[in-house]
């Protein structure tokens, strides 16, 4: 009769034990929250809010998602309605996503009381340096997260100016017509020409020194002659406003204009002493490729003279 009696008493609580059981487990879970994201400067985010019952100034201790294990420490900074933001103080290694962290009571009263202490005792000596061992361990945290995630997001920059030196000189190959101004009386047919440019960048700027080369026919009345150009040129290239338009290494890439002067030389080799020379202002746009090619025009202003070539840098 009385194993009878306990088994039924024992029918009786079964369920008021099963219920307290289940309420510490949610309880035990409900004070641990996930981590969501990390970012590079040590701030973790968890996707619950206000419901959380965390408040600004507590602390967390930072567990690992798979062992549990503690890692490290954080200090909530603000509760918004879905959101909580904390900021990393303390760390054993480099704090991820979907690690765990749940809150310190004891610790987070005491570092109130200590918080509260410099502003009561207005009259003591104290040194406006001590908070400072808060920050000690963010700079040793940055620099953990530095090494980690955030290295790979940067990008790399050229470590010394012969790495920028890539592609200095430029060959241009080309359609040369020369103007009244530039033949004269002469009548000269359009001729090939022949251009080489070394290519010297100024933060967004380019700057080259060429020379440009060609020949022409001249009909004298006795057959035709070759006429020779050559012109010595200092030119000052910009980049135009579209966004695709950069100076990467020597080399200009996208829609480009510039101005330079030149020095040139006419040589009339049917004629003794018809050399002609003259300096000359160069007006200039093109647009070049990310490998190099180039697609150029030319005006000299002052002899009316024009070019269009095709020119590749190597």
């Amino acid at each position: 009769m009385k194993i009878f009696t306990c088994i039924q008493n024992f029918v009786r609580i079964a369920p008021v034990i099963t219920v307290i059981t289940l309420m510490f487990s949610f309880a035990a879970e409900a004070s641990q929250y996930k981590i969501n994201l990390v970012t590079d400067d040590g701030i973790i985010l968890i996707y619950e809010g206000e419901s959380t019952g965390l408040k600004k100034g507590d602390i967390l201790t930072i567990q690992s998602g798979d062992s549990l294990a503690p890692i490290g420490k954080a200090k909530v900074e603000q509760v918004m309605p879905q959101i909580t933001k904390g900021k990393i103080i303390e760390s054993e290694r480099e704090i991820q996503e979907g690690d765990v962290a749940s809150l310190e009571t004891e610790k987070t009263e005491a570092l109130e009381k200590e918080e509260e202490k410099p502003e009561k005792k207005k009259t003591t000596k104290i040194k406006e340096e001590k908070p400072a061992k808060e920050t000690k361990p963010k700079k040793k945290i940055e620099e953990k997260i530095e090494t980690g995630k955030s290295k790979k997001k940067e990008k790399p920059e050229p470590t010394s100016t012969k790495e920028k030196q890539k592609n200095p000189l430029l060959l241009r190959v080309g359609y040369f017509n020369c103007g009244d101004d530039c033949s004269g009386d002469v009548d000269l047919d359009p001729g090939v020409a022949y251009g080489l440019e070394y290519q010297i960048p100024v933060k967004d700027e380019m700057r080259t020194i060429g020379f440009l080369y060609t020949t022409m026919d001249m009909d004298d009345g006795t057959g035709f002659e070759d006429v020779k150009y050559y012109q010595v040129n200092f030119n000052n290239i910009w980049s135009s406003s579209r966004k695709d338009t950069r100076v990467e290494g020597n080399t200009l890439i996208g829609l480009y204009y510039g101005l330079g002067v030149g020095y040139g030389v006419i040589d009339i080799g049917a004629i003794e002493g018809e050399n002609e020379t003259s300096m000359d202002v160069n007006a200039l746009a093109g647009y070049r490729s990310l490998n190099g090619l180039d697609i150029g025009a030319l005006y000299i202003i002052d002899e009316k003279a024009y070019m269009f070539s095709l020119g590749y840098s190597f």
